[in-house]
């Protein structure tokens, strides 16, 4: 199949495109072409295939089209319009921008909903046969309990800006489905995290661990390396059995390859792409507890109702705790979310594929944060010389 993908220098994006690469796809990769991504696409390739096979690639089955989903027409010449116009047979939308802060709200709506106009409209015009349009769970906003693989509703209200315009976006999506009549999947991912090993980053929502390697940092500026080792009391804000759906790139990526080449359905269909057994905060907790050597804890709320043991490292903690809340709060919403989403259609869709997304406890979480640390922070791992199983060679991040 010939498939135009937008965002193919995203964490999931560059991903997929190995996936559509590796399934013998010709692909069209939709790039704004600056200099930074003039260095990117070419040693994300190289990262699986060798520099004579990524050459080879550029001459047979893959093509860079210089544009961008922020501007009419993509940003295309005339004559490059209509080449890729008729050239195309799929749409797999995945560029999206992603922030939780207000001040951005300006790039979130030109990215995620002016972005998807602007792919809608190439894709009416176009010889496309299937849209693919790459959402997030999340979309369901505030909803608690089971979220269904249908269209979205703003009934709940949303917790950012982000969630708002996803959802935005995909109501664009299905009532263009509707009108034109083309088939279309929209696809909806987790928190999605690298896999273990590969020390990579973890690109949304609630797990951004650049705090504990700060509170690494600042243990080892103000307590005794034995207070550390004896273990220290910490609180994260939340509820412990509240849920965290986390899954892995590769999962999603397979999955999602798997259904675009699968024969067109006449109809407007959502897949959710999660974790059916995603882990606590609880779990989550414990995980890092077993990392940093600390008892770290989950609580409702940090105030002065939380009981600590009376020791001379009380009053740090609470200063610390109040730094580390400062770069977490903003995720502090799904800290406290008891969601089920339910996956009917995607199980239906990957039955008999073997893709299935892999058991994400205790032990997976502590050795993906292990890598982040150990990319992150590797001194601070020597200096308290804490016993962590020593990383296989050969992760990329």
């Amino acid at each position: 199949m010939r498939i135009l993908l937008t965002g193919a220098t995203s964490f999931l994006g560059r991903h997929l495109l190995q996936r559509l690469l590796l399934d013998g796809h010709d692909i069209a990769l939709l790039l704004p072409w600056s200099r930074r991504d003039s260095t990117k696409l070419p040693l994300l390739l190289e990262a699986w295939y060798s520099p004579e096979q990524v050459s080879e690639l550029l001459q047979s089955r893959l093509q860079i089209v210089e544009g961008s989903v922020k501007q009419e027409g993509l940003g295309l010449l005339d004559a490059d319009y209509e080449r890729l116009r008729r050239w195309t047979e799929g749409v797999v939308h995945c560029a999206a921008g992603l922030s939780f802060q207000e001040r951005y709200t300006q790039g979130l709506r030109l990215e995620n909903i002016l972005g998807t106009e602007q792919v809608l409209a190439f894709v009416s015009r176009s010889s496309c046969r299937h849209f693919h349009y790459v959402s997030t769970a999340y979309v369901c906003g505030r909803q608690q309990g089971v979220v269904r693989e249908e269209a979205p509703t703003d009934r709940y209200g949303f917790r950012n800006r982000y969630e708002q315009f996803k959802f935005y976006a995909e109501r664009l999506v299905s009532d263009f489905s509707r009108k034109h009549n083309i088939p279309t999947s929209v696809y909806r991912p987790g928190i999605i995290l690298e896999n273990p090993g590969s020390m990579g980053l973890l690109q949304a929502l609630c797990l951004q661990t650049d705090w504990l390697v700060n509170l690494r940092k600042y243990l080892l500026g103000t307590c005794t390396i034995e207070r550390v080792r004896q273990g220290i009391r910490f609180a994260v804000a939340g509820d412990p059995e509240a849920t965290l759906n986390l899954v892995p790139v590769d999962y999603c990526a397979r999955a999602l390859a798997c259904i675009v080449t699968q024969p067109d359905r006449a109809d407007y269909r959502v897949y959710h792409l999660i974790n059916p057994a995603p882990p606590s905060m609880r779990t989550l907790t414990r995980s890092v507890s077993e990392v940093l050597g600390i008892k770290a804890e989950v609580v409702p709320a940090l105030g002065p109702d939380v009981a600590w043991t009376t020791d001379i490292e009380h009053g740090l903690l609470r200063k610390l705790e109040r730094l580390i809340y400062r770069s977490y709060r903003v995720y502090l919403p799904y800290h406290y979310d008891r969601l089920a989403f339910d996956d009917t259609n995607t199980r239906a869709a990957l039955h008999g594929s073997g893709i299935i997304c892999p058991l994400i406890d205790q032990p997976f979480l502590v050795q993906f944060l292990q890598a982040r640390l150990a990319k992150r922070a590797q001194q601070f791992l020597s200096l308290l010389d804490l016993a962590t199983p020593t990383l296989s060679e050969g992760g990329r991040g």
